[in-house]
């Protein structure tokens, strides 16, 4: 009797614990020492967020790490005057458009991605 208690317990306690693991948030489960690394858990949560198939999705990373790259390299240009930083910065949103559509993203995708990116800043 003493051995089926015991065994129910342990089977309620690891019951619970898988339940408490799935219903964390990727963040938790980086805090929590998940071996994924942190952009991995971000680029998770982003492909979620936007809901693109993998291979759009693939296309939307790489895009929207290399304008991220030109608008650091163009904000950071100490040579540039203000008016002209915001004009290459019109141009760099004008061409990441235009290689989202390129990509194979429709019109509601590319407002969709451009939309979410204003908010948020890809690891």
């Amino acid at each position: 009797m003493k051995n089926i208690l015991i065994l129910a317990s342990l089977t309620f306690v690891l019951v619970l614990k898988g339940t408490t693991l799935s219903a964390q948030t990727p963040e938790a489960t980086f805090v929590a020492g998940n071996s994924l690394q942190k952009t991995d858990i971000i680029r998770l949560q982003i492909k979620d967020d936007l809901k693109l198939a993998e291979s759009k999705f693939d296309s939307v990373s790489v895009i929207q790490k290399d304008y991220q790259a030109k608008v650091k390299q163009v904000s950071q240009d100490k040579k540039l005057t203000e008016p002209l930083k915001q004009k290459r910065l019109k141009e760099l949103s004008e061409a990441k458009s235009k290689h989202l559509k390129a990509a194979g993203l429709d019109e509601a995708e590319v407002k969709k991605v451009e939309t979410y990116f204003q908010r948020k800043s890809f690891p």
